[in-house]
């Protein structure tokens, strides 16, 4: 309850004024400069701050609350109604960052841990960003965030001093808060050792185990650096809501082609365009299911449709003493296929008796598949050209024969799937083989991209299953134009490869020309070798021959 009632004042905790006039206490100025609070309230407290360090100063405030900014315009030289995740701020802007964040878990997520990261640590990494080198961070939090490790670390890694103490008595009860005076931040940082990241963590323990001093009056010898001069961005874009919606509109997804194939529901009895030609048992399902719609042969219109049948099973149940005392009822689901016939004279029939059905479909499964053929033509219908077929025997022949079989290549069912889903990929752009083990995928998939002949190609495979496929792609492919395979070890080299940045120098400045290159792999012959191999022709004067060589 005490958490939703914070997030209804948007995680609103005022710093009281007495808490206010302590830390200004500590700080002093001799010259102008800049503060900021990047989650300012009603302004109040930075305000104070100002007044009670004596100095004038330049003030820049971020509030979420639309009320609360009205009320901090008037205290604060700059102020953004709007979240502090969205406020572009110039980095080393300011000399002092007043920072009392919200005491809440943010929506951003850790990539490391999956979790979600607390405001209080986001907005003092944030903050830290916007200071100069030696300005001061102010920073209220709970006592308990004092244990997060990642926190503790970029404190002790950011700024030169920490001076920790918690509230006075009779404030600090209500939300354990501590004040920190990060010190000095470091031009560039300093990774911390464990001992003095656990000299922080360890602070978050009770008040009975680990003491805190309680924040007393200091003594003005913090001295707040003035800002440099220069052309710095404190701003937000405010959007209104007409404009959102009519953005939304530009960038939504509804009527695209992704939202179409996403959303789209084929209607019943809607031709559709298998690889190859429908048996009678995907017939037999598609009747079945209903998805085929209103068949008509023979005078007859039938129509299948699916059913899911509930059966309840009752048992009564005795006691020891054998008189009733409950009924145990189960139920169990089915699925019924009906199929309703509409004849010719206005006679209807309803099958719904498996037997029924299963004598029907078979007494007139020519006529059905004739129907349903015609209504969805298959992308191939085992009819090859004179090419795709001579491209076909081709696969496979460098493979070993398979014991029993004098004839090398692919099997003639093998030839036409990969014929078959060479056009799928043409047509629809992609494709899948799905086929049993032993089918012998690899050399169709070959086979498919003798086809489609579109090089390169990329084969994804497990890191087992590289050198395989390597040796398959080169055995199976033409052998009057095999396939060169290599496998990719680097997808993006860091910078130039060996061949440009030493070999090729060394034969030109030899007065070598190369002519041609080829590159090839070879199965690794040692840890450290990735196979890959580099083949090149080299033309040079007669009298430069020994200088090249050497």
């Amino acid at each position: 309850m005490a958490r939703l009632q914070s997030q209804a004042k948007l995680l609103y905790y005022p710093t009281p004024p007495e808490v206010v006039e302590d830390i200004a206490s500590w700080f002093k100025a001799d010259q102008p400069y800049r503060a900021a609070d990047p989650c300012a309230g009603d302004g109040a407290a930075l305000a104070q701050f100002v007044r009670e360090v004596g100095v004038d100063a330049e003030t820049w405030g971020v509030e979420l609350s639309y009320s609360r900014a009205e009320q901090a315009e008037d205290r604060l030289n700059v102020v953004l109604p709007a979240s502090f995740y969205n406020v572009r701020w110039s980095p080393q802007s300011v000399s002092l960052v007043f920072n009392n964040p919200p005491y809440d878990w943010s929506r951003r997520v850790d990539p490391k841990t999956g979790k979600k990261i607390r405001h209080e640590r986001l907005f003092v990494a944030h903050s830290t960003e916007k200071l100069i080198a030696g300005g001061h961070h102010v920073i209220i939090i709970p006592r308990g965030q004092l244990a997060d490790e990642t926190l503790a670390r970029h404190l002790a890694g950011w700024y030169e001093r920490l001076i920790i103490r918690r509230f006075p008595d009779g404030e600090y009860e209500r939300f354990k808060q501590v004040v920190v005076l990060a010190v000095s931040r470091r031009a560039k940082y300093a990774p911390p050792t464990k001992d003095a990241i656990q000299a922080i963590t360890d602070l978050a323990q009770d008040e009975d185990t680990v003491g805190i001093p309680v924040l007393e009056a200091g003594y003005w010898d913090i001295p707040i650096p003035p800002t440099p001069a220069g052309n710095f961005y404190f701003e937000f874009a405010a959007v209104e809501p007409e404009t959102l919606v009519k953005l939304a509109r530009k960038v939504s997804p509804v009527g695209s082609m992704a939202w179409r194939q996403a959303t789209y529901v084929r209607p019943p009895g809607a031709p559709i365009n298998p690889a190859v030609p429908e048996k009678i048992g995907h017939i037999s399902m598609e009747i079945s299911s209903g998805d085929v719609g209103v068949i008509a042969f023979d005078g007859l219109l039938t129509k299948g449709t699916i059913h899911k049948i509930v059966e309840e099973i009752r048992r009564e149940q005795s006691d020891n003493d054998g008189n009733y005392s409950h009924t145990d009822v189960e139920t169990r689901e089915r699925l019924e296929t009906r199929i309703a016939i509409l004849r010719k004279d206005g006679s209807t029939e309803l099958l719904t008796d498996r037997k029924a059905v299963a004598d029907f479909i078979t007494a007139h499964a020519d006529k059905i598949a004739e129907a349903l053929l015609k209504r969805n033509v298959p992308t191939y219908d085992f009819k090859p050209t004179l090419h795709e077929w001579r491209t076909a025997s081709k696969v496979a022949v460098g493979l070993p024969p398979l014991p029993g079989r004098a004839e090398r290549g692919l099997f003639d069912a093998q030839k036409h799937i990969s014929i078959a889903a060479a056009r799928v990929i043409r047509r629809y752009k992609q494709g899948i083989l799905n086929a049993e083990m032993g089918f012998g995928k690899t050399a169709t998939s070959v086979g498919v991209a003798e086809q489609l002949d579109s090089w390169p190609i990329l084969v994804v495979c497990p890191g087992h299953m590289v050198y395989k496929w390597m040796r398959s792609l080169v055995q199976a492919s033409d052998p009057d134009n095999p396939v060169t395979a290599r496998v990719i070890t680097r997808p993006v080299r860091d910078e130039a490869s060996w061949w440009y940045t030493k070999a090729l120098p060394l034969i030109e400045a030899a007065g070598g020309q190369v002519t041609e290159r080829d590159r090839f792999q070879v199965t690794p012959v040692g840890r450290g070798d990735n196979g890959g191999r580099v083949r090149f022709r080299v033309r040079c004067a007669p009298g430069k021959v020994n200088k090249l060589l050497r």
